[in-house]
């Protein structure tokens, strides 16, 4: 389904599982017959792209250290160990406060 067609006939469909339901309408519509599910998948997209993407650049970048630690090993070991200790130190909570506190909330 669209999620922005409009139909008044299946105006306010209960979900599939509720007894008036239809598999049809999964979740249902709402007040001008929009579907949700489309709806929400629709409205997600951007949200798991940038999930994905955030995942990707930290699972590359995870790895690249980790080779390098492995292969140097010694020094650069040990330089890369104790920053990525002092990362996961930090709570990233407070860390944001911080941040939002010298930034402006603007």
């Amino acid at each position: 389904h669209d999620p922005y067609s409009q139909d008044i006939a299946v105006r306010l469909r209960p979900p599939a599982w509720a007894p008036a339901g239809s598999a049809d309408h999964l979740l249902g519509t709402d007040h001008v017959g929009r579907d949700y599910l489309s709806r929400i998948v629709y409205g997600a997209r951007i949200s798991l792209a940038v999930g994905v993407l955030a995942v990707a650049c930290s699972g590359l970048l995870g790895v690249v250290i980790g080779l390098l630690s492995g292969y140097y090993g010694g020094v650069v070991d040990r330089a890369l160990t104790f920053l990525t200790n002092l990362t996961l130190t930090l709570p990233f909570m407070l860390l944001a406060i911080a941040m939002i506190a010298l930034m402006g909330s603007g």
